[in-house]
């Protein structure tokens, strides 16, 4: 049976046998008490934290935090473990203040929040076992951190952080921060990963970097639209590089030709201040329910709701003030006071601080039934499937066609329109990359452009 001790005001604590348990209330080290751990012993803290005012000394021992609850690291004291190890399945340890880890950082389930502070590997340190239910993150700020000497590095990832580098060139002394914050770039937010990388002697040769991440640090970004933006004093925007390679299954996309170290962002390669994830008009008790949300949204003030009776010849009848700037999702809503007698068309107008204009996509309601009417083709542009979004007014055959310019069509299907709203699908991930048309016959005349990337 393995000791178990409860450690609140500790003075000096020899940690010299093979295995201590802190209960609950963690391990408190106070101001002139100490805790020297022996060789290879293991302090396991169970449902509980650590604060340090006083001496940890981490020898070549692991600390060990389990349990079902959240617990801190924190303290006055600088706190440096040899192997530092979460197995909290679902839950997180919050760091206080800086810490570093000089062997193993070990991710068994569980997320270490850096909650504005630093978690520094140094030279010596590495992850290990991170996973998308057991790993780093920090909306609130704070770097992981890693350094070391890349002389001709071919493929270096120090400390398994991330970032994998390539050059002939001997950098000497380098340092790798990794961010877990949605960077705001001049266009959209980037995911919840970015990358500081500095070195003492600058790249006089082209460099190949390859950046990991996981998809639940996408947030609102779309994988297949994912690029790499470099942040340096003369382009704070960011700057979208060409990559090279992209692996959606290995969670990596690569740089080639990096010709100058800094910040590099990962997010969307589509400019967007405010991308919108949908708007939809339904009928109900005569009016018309409106609901549109943005994934995201920079510098915006306000959307301005208009409808037409023809599909043409908008007018402004409300407005509905936006959210500003923010890197999380919102949803909107408002019901038209006017009774629909016929068909009614409707966009929104979004309004930037600025006084710059974007328009939405047209929907539609009928108090009679649906029109025939194209809503919506998304995503454009495209690498692969393309979805066709529109109203039909009665249950009929309609036919989806993908043309160029020229009409020739190179893919045609039917597809068994239902009374209402459809969503209809074409692939054309196997075209070559360029301007092509959908049409859908039956439901309108008009084609309506989509870009294959």
């Amino acid at each position: 049976m393995q000791p178990k001790i409860s450690l609140f005001l500790l003075s000096t604590l020899s940690a010299c046998i093979m295995q201590y348990a802190a209960s609950a209330q963690g391990l408190t080290i106070n101001n002139g008490g100490s805790v020297v751990v022996n060789g290879a012993a293991n302090i396991v803290v169970n449902n509980g934290g650590i604060s340090n005012a006083g001496t940890f000394n981490a020898g070549t021992g692991t600390v060990l935090f389990t349990g079902a609850t959240a617990a801190s690291v924190s303290g006055t004291s600088n706190t440096a473990f040899y192997n530092f190890t979460i197995d909290k399945a679902g839950n997180t340890i919050k760091l206080l203040r800086n810490i570093d880890v000089t062997n193993t950082l070990g991710m068994t389930n569980g997320f270490i929040d850096l909650n504005g502070s630093d978690l520094n590997l140094g030279a010596t340190g590495s992850i290990a076992g991170e996973n998308p239910n057991a790993r780093v993150i920090g909306a609130a700020g704070g770097f992981l951190v890693k350094t070391a000497t890349l002389n001709a590095p071919n493929k270096a990832n120090p400390g398994n952080i991330g970032v994998e580098i390539t050059t002939g060139d001997n950098l000497g002394l380098t340092t790798i921060k990794r961010g877990h914050q949605a960077l705001q770039l001049s266009g959209n937010f980037g995911i919840n990963r970015y990358f500081d990388i500095n070195s003492t002697t600058p790249l006089s040769s082209n460099a190949i970097l390859r950046f990991y991440y996981f998809d639940q640090e996408l947030g609102n970004v779309l994988e297949s639209e994912l690029g790499v933006y470099s942040l340096f004093n003369t382009n704070p925007g960011g700057i979208l590089q060409q990559d090279n390679a992209f692996d959606p299954v290995a969670n990596y996309i690569q740089l080639g030709g990096v010709k100058q170290l800094g910040r590099f962002v990962l997010a969307s390669d589509i400019s967007d201040p405010a991308r919108s994830a949908y708007f939809t008009a339904v009928l109900v008790n005569g009016r018309s329910n409106l609901s549109w949300g943005t994934m995201y949204e920079i510098n915006t003030d306000h959307f301005e709701l208009e409808r037409a009776y023809n599909g043409r010849d908008f007018q402004r009848f409300a407005t509905i003030a936006a959210s500003g700037t923010t890197s999380v999702s919102h949803n909107y809503a408002y019901t038209d006071p006017e009774l629909i007698t016929g068909p009614m068309y409707y966009r929104y107008k979004l309004v930037y601080k600025d006084g710059t204009v974007r328009y939405s996509n047209i929907v539609s309601v009928n108090i009679d039934g649906y029109p025939d009417w194209v809503l919506q083709v998304y995503p454009n542009p495209s690498t692969g499937p393309v979805n066709v979004r529109f109203s039909s007014s009665k249950d009929q055959k309609v036919i989806l066609q993908v043309v160029d310019n020229l009409g020739h069509v190179f893919d045609q299907k039917e597809f068994a329109a239902v009374k209402g709203l459809n969503i209809a699908t074409c692939d054309i991930s196997k075209l070559a990359q360029g301007i092509y048309y959908i049409r859908v016959v039956n439901i309108e005349k008009r084609a309506h452009k989509v870009i294959k990337q």
